[in-house]
Order: structure tokens, then C-alpha cells, then sequence
């Protein structure tokens, strides 16, 4: 052999005399010129046979049928029988375990020269294949056969475990691979059309994750077909079949019913039926056929209804018990399944309590409620793990007696609100109360329920509106069980008492109120205040009520500065009425700025007429002419007819005139009448001024 690596091979001539180096030299020769040759002109990977499949003994194995496959390096490995490959053992962990087979060579037949040991040696040099099993992935040479995903904990290998899409496919280089026939092509992208499209309908009407999966491979299977070779046709079913076995496994999980129906049966065969052709080998065309066949059950799986059965609770119910609690029968006959389905579970539910109540196989059951009102939920399963939408009932558990006997006090005034006692029995069951006048609820009359009530006694607060219409009423006692009843009568406002006013004279004031209070009784619900002269109400004072209670009320007065003064009587208005004044409680408006003004030069006059020359008799008169007007002018309505006022006023003005007049003709010009003179004048001008603004 040369050194620099060139090929050499033996030469054989007369007389040559060989020896072992000469013949491992010519075996070299062949092997290396053989493995330059595969490496040259061929792809590594499997060549012929070399399936995985789960071995028949189940467990941790696997079974490696008989092959040929070629490495990196051009080795031909050969494996002459199906071979069992074991695992590692489980693991609580998920885990990926690599079937790799590698070419390996022994010396073997092993010849020994007892006589002379140098002459002693192997006669066989022999090839054979390893196979292995482990979670490290093919490194150097070695050639791998298949992927196996294991779960936590898993025990045996399923079809849908292992994974061949990663593997190589031994091939000629520079020449082209052989492809599908033109037949099988078009056979092939029709059927995945069709798988496509079923798988989609099966995902509209049971979704799970694989079945998006499924149609995914589908699709790349069909627009990969016209590149495939015929090995990896049967790659790709395989992976295929697997996603469609874990649709099965996830509708069966997520869709418990559907396991029960004749179409999900027939989708599983299909599945099993294409795995085990996989598994056997079988032709393309038996291997489409048996995809046809699954293509074919989703399509049917797709159209399942499931129809689920119908829970009847029965009616509602009220039973009636003097004990805390009471045995009830519920009936769930009414109930019904499908055709051909039956009902084999009662599951009643306490949705008051927020619990399970019952579970029973037969319709009709015993439970025992406490007092109260119980909704309970009623869902019921057929044969098939289809459930019903739940029905409901109200089982109402009622004291035998629920009443209300009497009301204390029976009867309250419009606008009073005060504190009552119901006596009955079971009280504490009252959760509000309704008041009715004749069949229409009435909302002027408000009954609230007070703490501490017990089984005979019901405090309550009664509100009377003000404009509550008079008469009876209806107290309808609220409680979960029963409407007993108690009645009430509303009443009059008590009439007001006046008794007295403070202060009891005033002076007018325009511009600033005077305060006043007017003392009494039931002078809570006072509406208005009004001041009569002479009995009429005198508009010349207007009353607004500050504040009122029961025993008086606090008044604002605005009194015009030309109110007449003197004594008034005054009136309150209630709901109940309208009370006067008694007449010894009056209100008296002293004279103003003006009329006092007017009165007192008035009297100032007729003073120094009387006395200045007397016992002159006309001197007297006109004195006394001028008291009697100024009497007539302010004195009590009562004394004189209101209506002759203004007269007065402008006699008084005409009066103070001629006396002035004849003053200037015959009068003495003394410093007296001077000023009495002036006094008159100025009289005469207040009167104008307030006959104006009268």
C-alpha cells in the first residue's frame, strides 16, 4: 500500500511468494475502493426495510424488521432478522429516545497453533450491525431509524409515539430519485383535499387542538406530492395517522358522550385499521384506501348531534310545618332522554344553600329542607355521559301560621310620624310592610321595620304624609311564606290653639322684620299666617312662618309704614283648618313716623286754641274741632265706617286752612300764633302726604 494514499492493489507473477500482509493488504484494497465507490455515488441513510414499530411483548420495546442501510463513511450495514430493541427505563420526566443502528466489525473463528503460537490467529473478520436505544441524538456514523417520545411515566411505546419524519433515505447521487406514478399523485392530493375539508367540518363541531394539525399535514402532503419518493410517502402517512389518533384521544376527553356513538366507533376503526396497515407495510394504494377510510368517518363524525336529555324539576311546592325543618319529596319523573337513551343520574343541587343537595338514580327522592325558601337546580345524564340544561324549583318551607293580630296605636293624624307596635304571631318572619288604601298600594302612608322584633311583637315607625287621603288602611306584612294583614286608620290633624303672641306690639317696619312667636297648641303643621282688621285680612302686614312645633311657631313680620294702628286679630291655617285668634290675644301696631307726627301737632293745636283765650267760646270750639276730626281719622274701625277716613282727612286738611285764613284776617300777630300758625301749616302738609301715599 503506498504511503501517500494512492490506491494500490496486488500484482501476482510466477514464483511470487505471499504472505498475511499481502492478503490484508488486497482486502483493504477492495474495502476502501468499495466504500469510496458507496460514498461517492450514494446518499447515507436506510436503504431497505429497518421499520420501527412498537414490539408485540409491549413495554419499553420496540421491533427493527430486517434492513439495510448505508453510512457516512459508505459502510453497508446489514440487518439479517427483525431484531427487539429495549429502552431505558421509565422515567418521571418526558423524554425523546433515538433508535440508531451503526456498522461494526469483529475478528471471529479464532484458529490456535498449540505447537508453534505465532501461527496462531482469526480466520473470519465479521460485519455486523449495532443497534441502540438512547436519548442522545446520531453523532459520528451512526444512522438513526426512528424518534420515540415518551411520557412521564410511560410503560409501553404506542404507534403514535414513534417518529420517522427525520429520517434519511439512502439515494443515488446525480441522478434523480424516483418519484410517485402520475396515477398516485392525483390520487393522493384528491384524497388530502377531502381530508382538509372533513377534518375542517369536524372542527367547527367538535374543536380540539390536532384536528387544525391534521389538516395542516394534509395540506403539505398535497403540495408536496409531486416531489416524493415513494419511502417517504409512507413517512408522512404515518405522521399523518398519528395526529389523527390524537383527534380521537382529545375528542374522547374533551366530548365524553360522543365515545358512545356509532360514528365515533367507526372513526376509530378507521384509525386503528390505517396504523396496523402502516405498521404491516402495506402498498400505497391499501394505504390510501385506508385513508379514504378515516377521511370518510370524520365526515360522518362531523354530522353527530348530540342530543342531550331534558330535566324536569317538577312544580314548585310550599309545605307548611310547626318543626325547624321538614322531609320534602322531590319528583324528577317528568324528566326524559333521547331516543334509544335512558337516564341513569338524578343530580339535584341546593343553589340557595350553594351546595350539592342529592345524587340518585331514581327519580323520585326524600330530602329534608329547613324553614326558608330553596331554590334547587336539577341536571340529569343519560347513558351516554350526555347532560341536561338545568330545570329548577322553589320549594317554599312555610310555618304553619304567619298573622298579624292588631296595630298599637290603631289610628295616626295626617303629617304625624310616630313609633307603633304589630302583635301576631311568627312576626320575625317580616321582612317589610305594604300599605294599601282599598286595592292601590299607597305611598303617603311609609311603615318601616324597627330593630328588636321577636315572634309576637313587631316595632315599626309610621310616617303619615300631610295630604294623606282620611280613612282606613291595609298593613300587608311582608314574609317569604304568606301576606297576613293588620289595618289602620288615618285621622284629621288635630285643630291649632292659639294662646298667646310676643310681643303683642309692634311698631311698623317696611324694610326690617320683626320677629314675633305665637304660642299654642298643634301648631306644628301651620301653613300660613294672617292678620284681619276688622275682619278682613289686612294686607298692610305680611306674615312668613320661620319655624313651628307643636307648642308655637316663630313668625317674621314685614308691617307697611302707613298700616292703620291699633288692635288686630290674627288666624293660623292647618291642614286641619283655620283657628282666630281668641279675642283677647291681638296684635297692636303702634302709630308710624307720620301718623305720630300728625297726632301730635294735631293735639299740639287744638291744645293752644283751647287754653289761649280761655273761656272764649270760639276759640274752645275750634280746639274741639280739631280733637273730634283726629278721633275720627285713628280711631278703632269698630267706631267708625273705614270709609269716611279719606273724607276726614281732607276736612282736617280744609279745617286747618280756615283756621289759618282767619287767622291772617283778625288774629292777633303775637310770637304764639306765630308758631301755632306754623304748626297748622305743617299739619296741613303732612296730611297731604299721607293721604298720597294712602
Amino acid at each position: 500500500m503506498s504511503n501517500n494514499g494512492e490506491l494500490e492493489r496486488l500484482n501476482f507473477f510466477p514464483g511470487f511468494f505471499t504472505t498475511a500482509d499481502d492478503w490484508t493488504a488486497e482486502q483493504k484494497y477492495h474495502l476502501r475502493k468499495w466504500k469510496l465507490h458507496n460514498r461517492s455515488f450514494h446518499t447515507p441513510g436506510i436503504a431497505d426495510g429497518l421499520e420501527v414499530t412498537p414490539h408485540p411483548d409491549g413495554g419499553l420495546n420496540v421491533l427493527v424488521t430486517a434492513g439495510v442501510a448505508l453510512d457516512k463513511e459508505g459502510n453497508l450495514i446489514y440487518l439479517p432478522k427483525n431484531t427487539k430493541v429495549s429502552l431505558e427505563p421509565p422515567s418521571n420526566v418526558k423524554r425523546v429516545a433515538y433508535v440508531l443502528i451503526e456498522f461494526d466489525e469483529i475478528l471471529d473463528d479464532y484458529v490456535a497453533n498449540i505447537q508453534d503460537p505465532d501461527y496462531s490467529g482469526h480466520t473470519r473478520m465479521a460485519e455486523r450491525s449495532a443497534l441502540q436505544a438512547t436519548e442522545a441524538g446520531p453523532t459520528g456514523k451512526k444512522v438513526e431509524l426512528a424518534r420515540i417520545t415518551l411520557e412521564a411515566n410511560a410503560l409501553t411505546v404506542n404507534p403514535q409515539d414513534i417518529d420517522r419524519s427525520h429520517v434519511d433515505y439512502a439515494g443515488s447521487i446525480g441522478v434523480a430519485p424516483p418519484r410517485l406514478p402520475a396515477e398516485l399523485q392525483t390520487r393522493i392530493s384528491s384524497l388530502m383535499r377531502a381530508t382538509r375539508e372533513n377534518f375542517a367540518k369536524v372542527a367547527v363541531r367538535f374543536p380540539s387542538p390536532s384536528v387544525g394539525d391534521v389538516r395542516t399535514a394534509a395540506l403539505q402532503l398535497q403540495l408536496a406530492v409531486a416531489i416524493l419518493q415513494p419511502a417517504q410517502l409512507r413517512g408522512l402517512l404515518q405522521a399523518i395517522a398519528n395526529v389523527q389518533l390524537d383527534v380521537q384521544h382529545e375528542l374522547a376527553q374533551a366530548y365524553p358522550p360522543l365515545v358512545f356513538q356509532p360514528e365515533f366507533r367507526a372513526y376509530q376503526d378507521a384509525v386503528a385499521g390505517l396504523l396496523e396497515a402502516l405498521r404491516a407495510g402495506r402498498e400505497p394504494d391499501v394505504l390510501l384506501n385506508h385513508v379514504e377510510q378515516v377521511s370518510l368517518a370524520a365526515l360522518q363524525l362531523a354530522e353527530v348531534t348530540l342530543q342531550p336529555p331534558v330535566a324536569d324539576a317538577g312544580p314548585d311546592q310550599t309545605v307548611l310545618t310547626l318543626e325547624p325543618e321538614i322531609e320534602v319529596t322531590l319528583d324528577a319523573s317528568g324528566s326524559r332522554a333521547a331516543d334509544g337513551h335512558q337516564i341513569v343520574r338524578y343530580i339535584w343541587e341546593n343553589v340557595s344553600a350553594r351546595r350539592p343537595l342529592v345524587e340518585s338514580a331514581d327519580p323520585v327522592v326524600k330530602v329534608t329542607l329547613p324553614l326558608g325558601v330553596h331554590l334547587l337546580r336539577l341536571v340529569v345524564e343519560d347513558n351516554t355521559k350526555l347532560r341536561s340544561e338545568p330545570d329548577t324549583v322553589v320549594i317554599t318551607v312555610a310555618p304553619s301560621q304567619i298573622a298579624g293580630h292588631s296595630i298599637n296605636p290603631n289610628e295616626g293624624r295626617r303629617g304625624a310620624t310616630f313609633e307603633a307596635v304589630i302583635f301576631g304571631v311568627n312576626l320575625h318572619y317580616v321582612s317589610a310592610i305594604k300599605v294599601y288604601a282599598g286595592p292601590e298600594e299607597d305611598t303617603r302612608v311609609k311603615v318601616t321595620i324597627q330593630s328588636g322584633a321577636t315572634s309576637e311583637q313587631l316595632p315599626v315607625l309610621v310616617a303619615v304624609g300631610a295630604h294623606a287621603a282620611l280613612g282606613p288602611r291595609t298593613f300587608e306584612l311582608v314574609t317569604p311564606y304568606s301576606r297576613p294583614v293588620v289595618t289602620f286608620t288615618v285621622v284629621a290633624h288635630e285643630a291649632p290653639v292659639i294662646l298667646g303672641i310676643e310681643p303683642a306690639a309692634v311698631a311698623p317696619s317696611p324694610i326690617h322684620p320683626i320677629p314675633v312667636r305665637i304660642e299654642g297648641e298643634a301648631l306644628e303643621q301651620a301653613r300660613k299666617v294672617t292678620f284681619l282688621l276688622d275682619d278682613v285680612e289686612d294686607a298692610s302686614i305680611h306674615a312668613i312662618i320661620r319655624r313651628a312645633n307643636a307648642e308655637y311657631m316663630d313668625v317674621d313680620l314685614t308691617i307697611s309704614a302707613n298700616a292703620p294702628f291699633g288692635r288686630r286679630r290674627f288666624s293660623v291655617t292647618t291642614p286641619a283648618g283655620t283657628t282666630e285668634s281668641p279675642p283677647n290675644v291681638t296684635l297692636t301696631v303702634l302709630p308710624g313716623y307720620l301718623s305720630g307726627a300728625i297726632v301730635a301737632l294735631t293735639v299740639l293745636t287744638a291744645l293752644i286754641h283751647i287754653f289761649l283765650n280761655f273761656p272764649n267760646p270760639l276759640f274752645i270750639l275750634n280746639g274741639l274741632g280739631y280733637l273730634a276730626l283726629l278721633a275720627g281719622l285713628y280711631a278703632p274701625s269698630r267706631w267708625l265706617f273705614t270709609g269716611l277716613r279719606p273724607i276726614l282727612r281732607w276736612v282736617l286738611v280744609f279745617y286747618a286752612l280756615v283756621t289759618i285764613v282767619a287767622w291772617l284776617a283778625m288774629g292777633d300777630r303775637s310770637g304764639l300764633a306765630y308758631v301755632t300758625k306754623a304748626v297748622e301749616a305743617l299739619l296741613v302738609l303732612l296730611l297731604v302726604v299721607e293721604s298720597r301715599r294712602r
